[in-house]
């Protein structure tokens, strides 16, 4: 039988097991803080040409809602309690279709064609910028 010094065997103490259930304590807790606090008070906020021209609550929604915004694209958005997306534009491009739904503060989906930004507001942002 070989001795080896290199080998070194750690015992995990109950020490290791306190700090594990803390920090994943800390890391539930500040999933469920986050979820709850965005989900609050949240605005979508529909510009054309920098003047406002539709506002809902989602606190105020209870189910999916087709809302048009434009007639000379025929921009149609999906209003729902979690959040808001474009679901058709006749614009060339549909980045706006393509961006999907948005569910967070800050968040935003603009078609340039036709001159219209979607935004959701209130609530608590994480970021000061949102690209993409």
């Amino acid at each position: 039988m070989q001795n080896n010094k290199n080998t070194v065997r750690k015992r995990v103490t109950a020490w290791d097991f306190v700090l594990m259930a803390v920090l994943v304590c800390v890391a539930v807790s500040a999933i469920f803080i986050q979820h709850k606090s965005n989900d609050e008070l949240l605005e979508v906020v529909v510009k054309k040409d920098s003047e406002i021209v539709y506002t809902q609550s989602l606190s105020s929604v209870s189910r999916e809602t087709d809302v048009p915004i434009d007639n000379e694209y025929n921009i149609i958005l999906r209003v729902m309690p979690d959040g808001v997306q474009v679901i058709s534009s006749e614009c060339g491009d549909k980045i706006c279709v393509n961006t999907g739904k948005i569910t967070r503060s800050g968040q935003a989906v603009v078609c340039l064609p036709a001159h219209i930004s979607v935004t959701l507001r209130g609530g608590e942002s994480e970021a000061d910028v949102i690209v993409g």
